[in-house]
């Protein structure tokens, strides 16, 4: 500047320079610690397992979750979400009942999305997804 006072185009591109600076100081170290979460992620992948692929109406069924991080909380939906589940537990127990969107028309799909302790999702082997049938007659 040669002596005249700054202008407010003055000020403003000084402005637009110092944030300019201050983002490209502040990215590398944002990206860094993203990048290292989403690699843990990525790392970790839970697996879900019930111990039947059919039942009968008023059987209990047993899920089975392994491969979570300690704090880790998850829901169950039933039918795409008609009936949810809180899951707590790497063990929990579900009625096969009607009330508990259980069908005998049609197999009834289960649904699992887990999150660690940050809220982040846990991948989860196959999608996530499990089907049982439910028996219309005992086995004989």
């Amino acid at each position: 500047m040669t002596g005249r006072k700054p202008n407010r185009f003055d000020m403003l591109s000084r402005l637009r320079q110092a944030v300019f600076v201050l983002l490209i100081a502040l990215l590398p170290g944002v990206a860094c610690r993203e990048g290292s979460h989403g690699e843990r992620s990525r790392r970790m992948q839970a697996t879900v397992s019930v111990d039947k692929t059919t039942v009968q109406l008023g059987d209990d069924l047993e899920i089975r979750i392994a491969g979570v991080p300690d704090g880790w909380s998850g829901e169950l939906w039933v039918n795409s979400g008609k009936h949810r589940f809180e899951l707590k537990s790497t063990r929990y127990v579900l009625k096969a009942t009607r009330k508990n969107g259980f069908s005998t028309w049609v197999p009834t799909d289960l649904y699992f999305f887990l999150r660690d302790r940050q809220y982040g999702d846990i991948p989860v082997a196959k999608g996530g997804a499990l089907t049982v049938r439910v028996a219309t007659q005992p086995p004989q």
